[in-house]
Formats: structure tokens, sequence, C-alpha cells
């Protein structure tokens, strides 16, 4: 008995051993599961390796570590393209540096420490001199990158030319140019407008007050939150303005009717005379000369009261014509109220 319970126990490792076995396999045909590895138990009788420590020659200091995250900055700038700026009276192109060299420290996250070190080395010629000259006149005083922007704008980028930008700025218009080259210069000269155009509707108004007259009177019936919802209404109206222009130009226009004589004679008297000019009564001496029609015989040159013929006499009251014509008034009073006359 004693004996065999020995060997029950002594085999109570073995089989415990077999079951984490089977367990860790399973577990590792479970997706998902990391396995972490087994505690090893330290051996008494392993030796403990033997440190040697390392001797230093005397008189030899220890060298400096050198920043890799200056090294890695300068090398980030490289690889945007940082251009080296020479100096010149260009105020343009100088403020164009500055800003790109801004955003490309922006871009690589560069620290504000090593902004000013980093613009010096950028720098050449003419405008490395210059600096030489700050840092002789600022003798001993570390410049900050705010204090570096305040003495290149100074330099190569006066408040004259600044003021200048902000005016052209509040006077631009869009003339013949489009919808998008106007945005262009707009937002390019935003940066300068300084105090007038901080917020969005400032800029909205900037900018309406600039765009032609028809896109304007189209635009201002709506509010809009942005310049960027503006311009794309502005473009859009754009596109279908010089539609409608286009679609006029081809439709052919249509040849007029000449006018008729009697509507030029209603217009301005006879056709062929001017319009406007008063008619002249056509002359009349023709038509006195000759005298009325007698309505009895038909004979131009008398009436029929002259009338020559003899023996005609009035129908109603049996006079003679040579009766009548002594007396206007009998004449007149017959010709009224007795219409006929008879031979």
């Amino acid at each position: 008995m004693p004996a065999q319970s020995g060997a029950q126990a002594g085999g109570g490792p073995n089989q415990m051993g077999a079951i984490l076995g089977m367990l860790a396999q399973l577990l590792e045909r479970i997706p998902g599961v990391v396995l972490a590895p087994a505690p090893v138990e330290p051996q008494e009788d392993a030796a403990m390796p033997e440190v040697v420590a390392e001797e230093v020659p005397v008189g030899v200091a220890e060298a400096e570590p050198v920043g890799p995250s200056y090294l890695r900055v300068m090398e980030h700038m490289q690889r945007l393209g940082t251009k080296f700026f020479s100096g010149g009276a260009r105020p343009i192109e100088s403020d164009g540096w500055r800003s790109q060299l801004e955003r490309n420290f922006q871009s690589i996250r560069c620290h504000v420490e090593f902004r000013v070190d980093l613009a010096v080395h950028y720098l050449e010629g003419d405008a490395h001199d210059w600096w030489q000259g700050v840092v002789a006149r600022r003798a001993g005083v570390v410049l900050s990158w705010d204090e570096f922007r305040r003495e290149f704008d100074l330099k190569y980028f006066p408040q004259e030319v600044q003021d200048r930008l902000r005016g052209e700025f509040l006077y631009l218009t869009q003339g013949s140019r489009s919808v998008r080259e106007y945005e262009a210069e707009f937002n390019w000269l935003k940066r300068f407008a300084g105090r007038g155009a901080d917020t969005e509707h400032e800029l909205i108004c900037a900018f309406l007050r600039g765009m032609r007259l028809d896109l304007k009177n189209r635009c201002i019936v709506r509010k809009f939150e942005s310049v960027s919802e503006l311009v794309e209404c502005a473009v859009q109206l754009e596109e279908g303005m010089r539609q409608e222009a286009s679609l006029r130009a081809e439709v052919p226009e249509a040849p007029r009717r000449p006018q008729s004589q009697s509507v030029a004679q209603r217009k301005g008297g006879k056709s062929g005379q001017p319009h406007g000019q008063k008619r002249k009564f056509e002359d009349t001496s023709r038509s006195a000369s000759s005298g009325p029609r007698c309505f009895r015989c038909g004979v131009q040159g008398h009436r029929i009261v002259d009338c020559p013929l003899e023996g005609y006499v009035c129908y109603f009251c049996k006079e003679s014509l040579s009766q009548l014509r002594g007396s206007r008034h009998r004449l007149r009073s017959g010709l009224q109220w007795h219409r006929g006359f008879s031979p």
C-alpha cells in the first residue's frame, strides 16, 4: 500500500503537465487568444553571469549627444523643398517666402525653439548679411520667432506696402474677369485687409461690393452663410447668363418688312418726304381758274344759276331761271327749298 501510494504521488505532476499541454493546444486553436510564456523557475545550480565593468580612460570627456529631433526636422524641411531666400526689393515675393516657411513648419510639427535657427539656415546673400546685422544690433539677445517675423517685415515687407495692399482689397472689383479669377485675387488680398474683414459676414459684403452689377443684383436676393457659398451661386449664374447670350447670338434676326406707301404717308406725308416736315398745300391756281362745274349742263366754269341754257323753270314755283338771277334772296331760298328744276 505505501508503495502504490508513492507511485500515484509520483505520477501526479506528470498527469498535470499533460493536461496543461492539452489545454495549451486547444487555446492555440482559438483565434485572438495569446498565451503568456510559462514562468521558468530559477535553477539553484546555474552559475550567474559575471558582469564586467568597462573601463573609461582617464582624462577623456564624454561626448554630448546631438538632439536627433532638430536633425530630423531639418531633413523634413529639405524633403518639402524649402527654398533659400536671398533678399531683394520684392515685397510680395518676400512675404510669400515667409508664408511658405511657416506652412512647412506647421506641416512637420516643428517646435517653436527650432524655427529661428531653421529660418536663418535658409537665408543667403543679402538676406544673411541683414540677419548678421540684426544679431549684432541685438547683442547677446536670443530672438524668438515673433521677433524674427517683426524684423523680417520691417526690412522686406514694410508697412507702406501693407497699406497699399489693404487699399487694393477695399477697392477690388471684378470687372471683365470671371468669378473664379475674381475669387482668387480676393482670397490673396484678404490677408492684408486687417480690420473690417474679420468675420464671415464682412467678407461676404466685401465680395458682393466688387461683383459686376448683373451678377450682384441676382445674388443679393438671398442670404449666404459663407463666401464659398456665394461664389458657387455666382458661378452658376454666370454660366447660365453665358448660355443665354450664346443662344441669342445663334437665333437669326427676322427681316423687317418694307413699309407701304400709305403707311409712309401716314407717318410723314408723301413718300420721299422727310418725317416731321409739314405738308405744303398744293397749288390751287389751276383749279381756281377753271371755276366750278354746273350741275345741269355739266360744263365747268359757271354755276347752275348762271347756266346759259334758257327755258328751264323751277319744278315747284314754275319761275324761270332768268327771273331768279336778279334776286339773291329768292335764288337762295328757291335752291334751298326747291330741289328740282324742269325745262
